[in-house]
Order: structure tokens, then C-alpha cells, then sequence
């Protein structure tokens, strides 16, 4: 009895410290079909874990902390990596595989993955979005025709991209409002190619990129799915 009692409070005390996705591991795992997979070694090397599109960790485990040397990218996702925990210090997207780091080679902390055919949006364009007043996402960014959040304005949910935005919306966003921790890429040119920039908070007036933004990417926040 003493024996099967003590069983049952190591697995309560397993469930309760598990995160909402299961702890990654280096190993020799089953890769995506869409999201990433990071090496131990340069030239995809060693053991690796890996991360679904949509996913995310804002603090690497122990083992893994500052381990990274190379990334292996699958199913047209993007990874945003972070110097430090919590999606803070300097950070860069990569969209395609880095056999080598070398300036981020064992200093990656904190990771997102994000795009791809498996994402919370299941990829693509999504057909329907279109100027208005429709509800707010819980995580996302709303998109308006105007500065100060000024106009109609249309909104996409975290997880969810346009490669290349509609006519009478290409080119014409002004200000942006972003919803529950979310980020959004901004590109000039469509099929997220061209200058670039991420954005992880409100900006009432684009400056240098009123109306002249082409694709989007949004990622990151706090889920439904979370």
C-alpha cells in the first residue's frame, strides 16, 4: 500500500511539473513536418530536439541552454531566436536551414517557431480578411488604414500569415495594434521577402513603413491553444 501511494505522488508531482508542451530532449527524434530541429553540433551534428510550428519556449532547460550550433528548418517554417530567456536581448528570424550559428553558436536561450503548413492558421492565405470593424483577436495584431489607429482596419490571429496581402489592402496599413504577447513581422515585398522588421508591441504611425507593407507574419502570445 505504502509502496503504490508513493507511486501515485510521482506521478502527480510529473504531471503537475510538466509544461503545456512536453519538455524537448536531445536525441535522435521524429522531425516535423513543419517546425525545426536544433543540433548540438555544427553541421547538424550530434543529438538534436525538436519544436512544431507554433510552438515555443521561453526558457531552454539546463542541457540545452546555450547548446545550439546549427538548425534545421522543415515545412516553410521560421524560428525566432532570442539571447536570453523570456523573448528578450538580441534576437534574429531564420527561415532556412544554418549549418553553422557562429556569432549564436551556444547562445540561444529562448525560441519561437512559428509559420509553416502546421501552424494555428494550417498556412497560407486565409481568403475573408477584409477592411472593417470586426472583433479583436485574443493574440494577434490588428491592421489600420490609418495613423493612430485611425479607419477600418482588419486583424490576424498569432500563428497566422498573409505571403501576399490583397490589392486594396497591400501597401495601405499605417498603424498596427498588437493583442496578448504576440509579435508581428512586417515585410516591404510579398512572399515575406524585402526589408523587414519585427514589431512586439502598438505603433499609432509607421513612419518609414506607412503603406508599405506587402506580406505578414504574426506569431508568438498567448494562445487558446497554450
Amino acid at each position: 500500500m505504502r509502496t503504490r501511494n508513493a507511486l501515485k505522488i510521482l506521478l502527480l508531482l510529473t504531471f503537475i511539473s510538466l509544461p503545456a508542451f512536453a519538455q524537448p530532449q536531445w536525441g535522435r527524434h521524429e522531425k516535423p513536418r513543419s517546425g525545426a530541429c536544433f543540433y548540438r553540433h555544427a553541421n547538424f551534428g550530434g543529438d538534436y530536439f525538436c519544436i512544431r510550428s507554433g510552438e515555443r519556449w521561453d526558457a531552454l532547460p539546463r542541457g540545452m541552454n546555450n547548446e545550439i550550433s546549427s538548425i534545421n528548418v522543415f515545412g516553410g517554417a521560421s524560428v525566432e531566436i532570442f539571447r536570453h530567456e523570456n523573448f528578450s536581448g538580441k534576437h534574429q528570424v531564420v527561415d532556412r536551414d544554418v549549418p553553422n550559428l557562429r556569432e549564436w553558436n551556444d547562445r540561444i536561450s529562448s525560441i519561437r517557431v512559428f509559420g509553416g503548413r502546421d501552424d494555428w492558421g494550417g498556412g497560407g492565405n486565409r481568403p475573408g480578411w477584409q477592411w472593417g470593424r470586426g472583433p479583436r483577436p485574443r493574440a494577434g495584431a490588428c491592421f489600420y488604414r490609418h495613423v493612430n489607429f485611425g479607419g477600418d482596419y482588419f486583424c490576424i490571429q498569432s500563428g497566422e500569415r498573409w505571403d501576399a496581402l490583397p490589392r486594396d489592402m497591400n501597401n495601405e496599413i499605417s498603424s498596427i495594434n498588437v493583442y496578448g504577447g504576440a509579435s508581428v513581422e512586417i515585410f516591404r515585398h510579398e512572399n515575406f521577402s524585402g526589408k523587414h522588421q519585427v514589431v512586439d508591441r502598438d505603433v499609432p504611425n509607421l513612419r518609414e513603413w506607412n503603406d508599405r507593407i506587402s506580406s505578414i507574419r504574426v506569431f508568438g502570445g498567448r494562445h487558446p491553444r497554450d
